[in-house]
């Protein structure tokens, strides 16, 4: 449902609050049924498919990934070391601090981050078809202003 000029969210009635928390809570399955059969054929815990993600996007330390999943950093070092034996990712000391961990993708990696960023915009498109792309903007930022707080 469009908001209509002058309405506030202070005016959305119940119905349309919970659609609103339907829809964010129940929204990432269908995204995690993208990655699941990569995480099965890799031996990657739920998360690995998003971590190599992550790492394409500029993430380049676990502390940094363990802060955006807001997860403890024994998990993220569990998770890497499964990505290392999959050869997904490569982790090196940093040139410039020896005491943290730069992580770039393998070319097995970066595939796969090509495979799933394909099949999350044919997603997209397929489910959001009947939306402009302004429309479709303005869902990202609320989305990123809720997240973000």
């Amino acid at each position: 449902m469009a908001m209509t000029q002058g309405r506030t969210s202070a005016e959305l009635d119940w119905n349309e609050i919970g659609m609103i928390y339907e829809g964010m809570a129940f929204a990432s399955r269908p995204f995690r049924s993208l990655t699941d059969h990569i995480n099965r054929r890799h031996d990657l815990g739920p998360r690995g498919t998003w971590i190599l993600l992550m790492i394409s996007n500029g993430c380049l330390h676990p502390l940094d990934i363990a802060t955006m999943l807001n997860i403890g950093r024994s998990l993220v070092t569990a998770e890497l070391g499964r990505l290392e034996k999959a050869q997904l990712l490569v982790a090196r000391k940093s040139a410039t601090d020896q005491r943290r961990t730069e992580l770039t993708l393998s070319a097995a990696g970066a595939a796969i981050c090509d495979e799933v960023r394909a099949a999350m915009a044919a997603m997209l498109h397929e489910r959001w078809a009947q939306y402009e792309p302004d429309q479709i903007r303005l869902c990202a930022q609320m989305l990123r202003d809720f997240r973000i707080g």
